[in-house]
């Protein structure tokens, strides 16, 4: 700490042999500083796991928003909470997508269930040990009964040799 001396301007670096100027106002002086990047925060934010770069924005691979980027750029307190909720209703969506894209699979699967041959009393035993999901559906559950009703006393016969 012996190269910093106080004088009139504060705290002043002595080793680089300007002592008109602080260290505080040194990083804004400079023709040469004025195009950098501004990382004085990065540190922080790099800490807190944000934007390591401020002024570049993350690429997203999967297509969602840069929102930390966007709620650093914002500039009052309605735009952040703004930001926010969009944030909020972006992640909704991509919920109801996610949970519309496994109910369309599960009833893709139903429906090739329902579709295979010779539904009996054994086959719809194994798919209950198989696959209890399809099993308990609805649409399997009234296939089944109707499949009871259709076939009678076949319906309790094993399949010879088919499988």
């Amino acid at each position: 700490m012996s190269n910093f001396k106080f004088n009139e301007f504060g705290l002043v670096n002595m080793d680089d042999g300007d002592t008109s100027t602080t260290i505080f106002q040194k990083s804004e002086m400079g023709s040469d500083m004025q195009g950098r990047v501004d990382t004085r925060g990065a540190g922080y934010a790099k800490s807190m796991g944000l934007a390591a770069k401020l002024r570049i924005p993350p690429q997203e691979s999967n297509g969602e928003p840069d929102w930390v980027g966007l709620l650093m750029q914002a500039k009052t307190e309605r735009a952040k909470w703004t930001i926010r909720a969009a944030r909020d209703a972006y992640k909704e969506e991509q919920r109801y997508r996610a949970v519309a894209s496994q109910m369309a699979e599960q009833d893709a699967h139903n429906e090739s269930v329902i579709k295979q041959p010779n539904r009996n009393k054994e086959f719809y035993d194994d798919l209950r040990v198989n696959d209890p999901r399809a099993y308990w559906s609805v649409p399997v559950q009234k296939q089944m009964r109707n499949d009871k009703q259709t076939m009678g006393l076949a319906y309790h016969l094993k399949n010879r040799g088919k499988k």
